[in-house]
């Protein structure tokens, strides 16, 4: 406390001055370097844990700043798949099946399947969508999960019946 003082004894208004003039820089410098960090760490594909099990099936970039991830894990059911995921988004969130306005995994036709679905053409029954979003002001970063069982596609002779697909539609900022 003896350099906040002046030859006199008294507390220097010119020393304090330059005291807080010094903690204000140093606070901006802090401040531009976390925003900075926030920034940054926006330009890339926001990761989220994948369900335990889960193969990649594929990647593909649709942008320079987006990318679609496709897994498949067997043994499951999407309901399973997506009660885990709706964890995940309880984690992400901060919240817990008492918060209100929560953020929840959604179920595309809340109950039963949709009308034109028709086993071995390939059309989905019903998915579940699971947004995570952590965009900051307006850096964009998110994954957009979607959930449904695997079909057949007879035509395409394609086969995914026992098991869950499991789609990762991430979109970032551009650095």
């Amino acid at each position: 406390m003896q350099f906040l003082l002046n030859r006199e004894g008294n507390i220097s208004v010119f020393r304090v001055g330059v005291l807080f003039g010094v903690l204000g820089i140093i606070g901006i410098g802090i401040g531009f370097l976390a925003f900075t960090l926030e920034v940054t760490n926006r330009q890339q594909p926001f990761f989220i844990s994948s369900y335990p099990g889960a193969t990649e099936l594929s990647r593909i970039s649709t942008m320079q700043n987006a990318q679609i991830v496709q897994y498949v894990v067997a043994g499951v059911t999407a309901d399973a798949v997506a009660a885990f995921y709706q964890a995940e988004l309880d984690r992400h969130y901060g919240q817990n099946a008492s918060t209100i306005g929560r953020q929840l995994c959604v179920r595309t036709p809340p109950i039963g399947s949709y009308s034109d679905f028709q086993e071995g053409q390939g059309t989905l029954p019903f998915h579940f969508d699971c947004m995570f979003d952590n965009t900051f002001l307006t850096n964009v970063q998110f994954t957009k999960v979607r959930i449904h069982p695997g079909v057949r596609n007879d035509a395409e002779n394609i086969n995914y019946e026992g098991s869950v697909l499991i789609t990762y539609e991430q979109q970032w900022s551009l650095p």
